[in-house]
């Protein structure tokens, strides 16, 4: 990754993104419009304790406000969202404070728009999870899961926010999921099973 700044820095800049790899949506179609993804950076390169990320698109000069005021804690789960148009993009990252202070993704990767609108309660592509019910839910919702091993349920908000739901020994089968102190919203309920990350909608009442 390429320092925006010259080579004055005394910590070496990087930026990752979705489990660590250099290039982004580059490496598959796991960054479409509706999914989480994670930016990852250096934050010994930034001054400030908090940084703002820009999307940068390739057919316009302007920059697109990811987020404003992330704290510099190295790591941002993003949930791209439906209106973002399909296209090639870089992440940029810029101190708050100091903003000459920047990293920028080496190229331009692909976010994809998802093709099929899906219904929170759809089964997603991959089968893994193949319904969540009730949902919308106010309490409790029940997850039928198709793949078995160690993993992580965490529901993510609009804005990024992460919830941890759950963790322990996933087994094929229905599981009841305990939601009743998530705020009310739309949520994204990711199953992380280390390897692999799945992925469905959520409405909490």
């Amino acid at each position: 990754i390429i320092p925006i700044v010259l080579l004055i820095a005394i910590f070496p800049s990087f930026l990752f993104a979705s489990g660590h790899f250099r290039q982004g949506g580059e490496n598959g179609e796991f960054w479409r419009s509706g999914n989480v993804v994670t930016i990852y950076w250096n934050s010994l390169f930034f001054p400030s304790n908090r940084v703002n990320i820009y999307l940068w698109d390739k057919l316009e000069t302007k920059l697109k406000v990811l987020s404003l005021g992330v704290k510099n804690e190295g790591i941002y789960s993003w949930l791209i969202p439906d209106s973002l148009s399909e296209g090639y993009y870089k992440i940029k990252i810029t101190d708050e404070i100091h903003s000459k202070r920047s990293i920028i993704s080496d190229n331009f990767f692909k976010i994809y728009k998802n093709v099929i609108e899906q219904e929170a309660n759809n089964p997603i592509a991959n089968n893994s999870i193949s319904y969540l019910f009730p949902n919308p839910a106010r309490s409790t919702t029940r997850l039928n899961l198709q793949y078995e091993g160690q993993a992580e349920i965490t529901a993510v908000d609009m804005l990024g926010r992460s919830f941890p739901l759950w963790s322990g020994f996933a087994a094929v089968g229905e599981m009841a999921l305990d939601i009743s102190n998530l705020p009310a919203g739309s949520y994204t309920l990711l199953v992380n099973y280390g390897t692999k990350i799945e992925a469905v909608r959520m409405i909490k009442e």
